[in-house]
């Protein structure tokens, strides 16, 4: 019964493991852009989990991270006045 209870337990903290790494998984978006350096195009790997937003009357702009060099991605839109 020791046995049994131990194993399910296992099985348990395995599929938890599992659902949590899908789940941040999710949070990683694609972004085709250019580079700057060498005006090649290239597709960012956003992490929009760690980030932020900023709206004014203009424009909604969103920063997030490039999860391959962390570095900061701006993300703008327009903002009404269609």
């Amino acid at each position: 019964m020791k046995k049994l209870f131990i194993a399910a337990l296992a099985a348990l903290l395995f599929i938890g493991a599992k659902e949590n790494k899908e789940e941040s998984s999710s949070n990683i978006w694609y972004r085709p852009g250019i580079d700057e350096a060498s005006q090649a195009s290239v597709i960012y790997k956003l992490d929009m989990s760690k980030g932020y937003a900023v709206a004014d009357q203009s424009g909604i702009l969103i920063i997030v991270l490039d999860a391959d060099t962390g570095e900061q991605v701006a993300i703008v839109f327009p903002n009404g006045g269609f």
